[in-house]
Parts: structure tokens; C-alpha cells; sequence
């Protein structure tokens, strides 16, 4: 009887009992590995040689089972992946309609303020920072016109320059 890959068992059986006796090429033996993960048969050299090629013929059949596998794990991964970015979705979506909306803006904010140790009442605090406010802005005035002094002398030593030469 023949198997589809076009050998006997005794061609097999020869075949195991050649591999045992090192007789065959390198090519030779892993076209008969290939074979021995492809044939049913079973005879007493053929088990023998499975028995010492169980590491190679494990890893063959690994690489065989990942190359096979490996398109339904990713199919998995993305079915997966789509559905938990889906109901992410779903929940940051809900909780955003969810949320009482108002037109006026909440403050929750306590604050206190002290000036020399003593604590501030709401109007003596709005009343320093309104006079802080005042005085940083008079500052950054002051800056500016010394900035706009500082750039019109310059230009005015520039233009002494030019028409020097």
C-alpha cells in the first residue's frame, strides 16, 4: 500500500534502518524527517528513529501548528483590541452626557490669605491683589518706557554713526 506521498512501508522501514546505520545524506535525512511527520507508518526502525529525532520532529511540528495558528490569534487580538476600544468609548462617552452641566462656573476652591500673620476677610484679600495688580502693572509700565529709552538711544547712536562716515 501506498501513502500519498508515494512510499511503502517497507521503503520507510529501509529508509529508518539506512538513517541508523548513517548512511544517508544530510538532504536525504531531512527529506526523511519531513516524511516521518507525514506517514502513519509504524514499524520497529521507523519508531526507533522518531524516538531519536523527537527534538527536531517537535520543533517541526511547532513551526507547523505557529504557521497555522498564528492568523487566529491575530484575528483574536483585534476582535479583542476593537472591543475593549469600543466600550472605552462607550463608557467615556456616557460619563462626558452624563455630567450635570451648568452655565455658571463652579468654584470649589477655599483659599485664605494672610498678610503679616493675620488672616484676610474676602474684601481686604481682593482689595491687595487689586493694589498688587495695580503696582505690577506700574511696573511693567516703567520697564517699558525704560526698554523704549534704551532702543531710541541706541538707534540715535546708530544714526550718529552712519552719518559720521
Amino acid at each position: 500500500m501506498k501513502h500519498p506521498h508515494n512510499i511503502t512501508l517497507q521503503e520507510a522501514d529501509t529508509l529508518a534502518r539506512l538513517y541508523l546505520e548513517c548512511k544517508l545524506t544530510h538532504l536525504q535525512e531531512t527529506q526523511f524527517e519531513y516524511l516521518l511527520t507525514n506517514i502513519p507508518y509504524d514499524s520497529p526502525a521507523i519508531r526507533e528513529v522518531r524516538s531519536i529525532m523527537v527534538p527536531s520532529l517537535l520543533i517541526a511540528q511547532a513551526a507547523h501548528n505557529h504557521s497555522t495558528s498564528r492568523p487566529r490569534l491575530r484575528h483574536k487580538f483585534s476582535f479583542i483590541a476593537g472591543m475593549a476600544a469600543s466600550v472605552t468609548l462607550i463608557l467615556a462617552a456616557s460619563l462626558y452626557w452624563i455630567q450635570p452641566s451648568s452655565t455658571a462656573p463652579q468654584n470649589n476652591y477655599i483659599v485664605e490669605a494672610y498678610v503679616n500673620g493675620t488672616t484676610l476677610t474676602d474684601k481686604q484679600a481682593e482689595y491687595y491683589a487689586r493694589k498688587t495688580e495695580a503696582q505690577s502693572m506700574a511696573m511693567l509700565l516703567k520697564a517699558k518706557l525704560h526698554s523704549e529709552a534704551i532702543q531710541q538711544q541706541s538707534m540715535s547712536n546708530m544714526n550718529k554713526i552712519l552719518n559720521s562716515q
